[in-house]
């Protein structure tokens, strides 16, 4: 059967999806693993976002609501005579958009320590350890380097074929650089896919 192997080659668990109107595969896959899914010969969307806390934040409702939302626009179109289905269009447009990253929060600390860095001390943030910093303070440094551009990554047009996987890789985002003292920082990096 066709479908889609895509690996994860970043240092994140990543939550990878496989969408047309809405995400129709999806499931979080962690760092060296690859996500295969038999689709039959079909185009798709892969879209790819860091989930630091390892959880899916899709829900059955993000596969359902633009299918949902597109057949209420047509019947609505259809009982208007076309007036009410361009109405509607304009809120399905903005309440269907792309998966938010999640909350920053201080599991995101305890994603980079299962990822080797030893303790939070031993991460480095725009100069300060992740281990002094506050709450609110990790989370601002943390949010500015997963960035909706440099955490998640979506590639248009991706056919399964006739047989056969397809092989992606998804690599970057943001990354670790050892430091001369045996911290690591942690620097900004875009997400790819190929």
């Amino acid at each position: 059967m066709a479908g889609f192997d895509i690996k994860n080659n970043t240092i994140w668990p990543l939550e990878i999806s496989l969408r047309q109107l809405g995400p129709l595969y999806w499931g979080v896959t962690n760092p060296g693993e690859t996500f295969r899914r038999g689709t039959g010969a079909v185009w798709f969307t892969i879209q790819a976002t860091v989930s630091l806390d390892g959880k899916e934040h899709i829900t059955k409702w993000d596969a359902i609501w633009p299918i949902a939302s597109v057949v209420g626009a047509l019947a609505i179109g259809a009982l208007t005579g076309g007036y009410g289905a361009f109405a509607m269009a304009g809120s399905i447009a903005s309440s269907v958009g792309s998966l938010s990253i999640a909350g920053i929060t201080a599991s995101m600390a305890s994603t980079l320590i299962a990822g080797g860095v030893a303790a939070t001390e031993a991460i480095v943030i725009s100069g300060a350890t992740l281990g002094a910093l506050s709450s609110s303070a990790a989370a601002t440094a943390l949010s500015n380097i997963f960035t909706k551009q440099n955490a998640s990554v979506s590639k248009m047009g991706c056919y399964a074929g006739w047989s056969g996987h397809k092989h992606y890789t998804i690599s970057g985002g943001p990354t670790l650089k050892p430091l001369p003292n045996g911290q690591m920082e942690l620097v900004p990096g875009k997400l790819k896919i190929r």
